[in-house]
This record gives structure tokens, C-alpha cells and sequence, in this order.
């Protein structure tokens, strides 16, 4: 379930809680992230939250794989690597960049 309002906290665009995605924008590139983060959350409902919330690597493979998932629908490598590096995960720029391609 996708719903539409008009500011979210942490100046994100857009957030995903279990099935439902909470978005400032209908952007295809946006819209497509947070749809891996539902298929995420569907593999593991109950574990999904907390671990995303708790645990670095797990919450930056998880975003690595949403993502990916950006870039093939507009979002441009610079705007990922620049939004994956304000999860503070520990990682480098050049990491992420890595990771990324990978």
C-alpha cells in the first residue's frame, strides 16, 4: 500500500513500514526502492524492523539491494552514493561506491 503525504521526518522521501510505503513523491526510482525494502520486510516480518534498526551491515545490504534498484529507474549513481552515506554505517564513500557496482 502506497500512500502519499506531505512531509516525513528526517527529511526523508519516503519510508517503508512492513507493507506500506509512507512517500513525499510518486517518483518510479523511489516508489521501486521501497518495494525491495517490502520484499525485504515480507522475507522476515517479524525480524525485519529490528534488525534494519539495529544492526549496520544488515540495514546497508538491505539499502545497497533497494538501491540498485533506484539506479535502473532513474536515480543517478551520484544521488545514491550521496543518500547511502547519511545511514552512517560505518563505510566509506568509495565502499559504497563498491558496493554498489558490485
Amino acid at each position: 500500500m502506497i500512500i502519499k503525504v506531505s512531509k516525513l521526518w528526517g527529511g526523508w522521501a519516503a519510508i517503508t513500514i512492513g507493507p506500506v510505503i509512507l512517500t513525499t513523491t510518486l517518483s518510479e526510482a523511489v516508489i521501486r526502492h521501497e518495494k525491495v525494502h517490502v520484499e525485504q520486510w515480507k522475507k522476515s516480518p517479524i525480524l525485519f524492523i529490528p534488525r534494519y534498526l539495529l544492526d549496520k551491515q544488515y540495514r546497508l545490504r538491505c539499502e545497497i539491494e533497494a538501491y540498485k534498484t533506484s539506479l535502473l529507474h532513474g536515480m543517478s549513481f551520484t544521488t545514491a552514493v550521496q543518500h547511502l552515506l547519511k545511514y552512517k554505517t560505518g563505510e566509506t564513500e568509495e565502499a559504497i561506491i563498491k558496493l554498489l557496482r558490485g
